[in-house]
């Protein structure tokens, strides 16, 4: 799994990962926090069969 990373650069914070590069800017590491564990969530689930996003969670739809 790719592994994200949160990095303060300069006056705000990034999420890094080899992969996918530099996501940001963010003003709180609290924003860059919330929004790394949505891309975790993503990343994980984004090749099931079904998978659909919503704006809260993914949802794994049952065939």
């Amino acid at each position: 799994m790719t592994k994200f990373v949160i990095l303060k650069l300069g006056k705000n914070w990034w999420i890094v990962s080899e992969e996918y590069g530099h996501i940001g800017p963010y003003n709180k590491r609290e924003d860059a926090e919330s929004d790394r564990r949505g891309i975790n969530r993503f990343v994980r689930y984004e090749d099931e069969d079904g998978f659909v996003t919503s704006q809260s969670n993914p949802i794994i739809v049952k065939k």
